[in-house]
């Protein structure tokens, strides 16, 4: 059995679909986010953190002055983001999305955020990839700088918003 950070499944569980958080760099938050459960609330330090590729949890992250989270194509379901700078991972590459809309995103939340700089310039917030019925979007205290031609992509090419 292969050990990872310190994490192990235990024996008698092996088959049942674990996975182990692993950390790939010193301030990866993938690491945090795989150890959470669905529904758990995360908080982070004063500190630069890149998002996983995949959020496949309903999860709250609350940062704090000087929490900044890295995004790239980050695909949601249910997410809430608190009290954190949020920038482009790919520097100025002003067609990029921080986040990504799975086929049925329930929630997406941004509280108190500052969202870009203008060293991250990017594309959308959010790009749209499918809604559940019922879906909700939600963008309170935030400051949203440096961003491209539009903001949220809301339902279809037809149906773009810019908040």
């Amino acid at each position: 059995m292969e050990r990872k950070r310190g994490f192990e499944i235990a024996k008698g569980f092996e088959n049942c679909n674990i996975n182990l958080p692993i950390r790939k760099t010193a301030r990866s938050a993938a690491y945090d986010l795989e150890a959470a459960e669905d529904g758990d609330t995360i908080q982070l330090a004063a500190e630069t953190y890149t998002l996983p590729t995949t959020i496949a949890k309903s999860l709250t992250i609350k940062g704090v002055e000087g929490t900044v989270l890295m995004a790239n194509e980050v695909t949601v379901t249910d997410l809430a983001i608190e009290d954190c700078k949020i920038l482009f991972k790919n520097g100025t590459y002003s067609s990029g999305n921080m986040f990504y809309a799975a086929a049925a995103l329930k929630s997406f939340t941004l509280k108190n955020c500052v969202v870009g700089d203008a060293d991250h310039k990017f594309q959308n917030v959010l790009r749209n990839g499918g809604f559940a019925e019922g879906a909700t979007l939600s963008f309170e205290g935030c400051k949203f700088s440096h961003f491209g031609q539009f903001f949220v992509m809301i339902a279809n090419a037809a149906n773009i918003a810019r908040i």
